[in-house]
């Protein structure tokens, strides 16, 4: 599934979740998927994605935080 996507919207959630977005956004920073958005809605994962960029500022290449659902189809939009 993470190949068959054109992003990828993360919500608030629980470990499950931060397992997902660690992966998908290994997996477009090193390469080995296409890259494509990766878009956190809303501030519950923002001090982790704060702390990582901070220590690794290029893995914000494909990174967007949102905070209504059209910057979310913004995102989307302009990466199609």
């Amino acid at each position: 599934m993470m190949r068959m996507s054109a992003g990828y919207v993360v919500l608030e959630g629980g470990t499950g979740t931060l397992t997902e977005l660690a992966i998908v956004w290994e997996s477009v920073c090193k390469k080995l998927i296409d890259p494509r958005p990766i878009i956190v809605v809303g501030d519950f994962w923002r001090p982790l994605v704060d702390q990582l960029t901070r220590a690794r500022p290029k893995t914000s290449n494909h990174l967007h935080i949102a905070e209504t659902t059209t910057e979310v189809l913004d995102i989307l939009i302009k990466a199609l």
